[in-house]
């Protein structure tokens, strides 16, 4: 179960980052 958790966490922390560029290359 721990594993589980660590890959979600990875794959959110991905997603965020993939929004993160996407709105400042909005905003640029």
């Amino acid at each position: 179960m721990e594993n589980d958790e660590k890959q979600l966490g990875s794959c959110l922390k991905t997603i965020i980052d993939s929004v993160e560029k996407y709105l400042h290359e909005l905003k640029s």
